[in-house]
């Protein structure tokens, strides 16, 4: 499974995580994969 929320708080280490969408208009965002989404929530609701 992911490690912990903590270390994926950071760009640089949720970048692999996430995937590149068009949205229009020459505009491209970068969201998380469902599967790291998911962890970060587990583990922050944790907390």
């Amino acid at each position: 499974m992911l490690v912990q929320a903590k270390t994926y708080l950071n760009s640089r280490s949720l970048l692999p995580h996430s995937v590149e969408l068009d949205i229009g208009e020459g505009l491209r965002i970068r969201v998380l994969d469902l599967e790291t989404l998911i962890a970060i929530k587990e583990e922050l609701a944790d907390e």
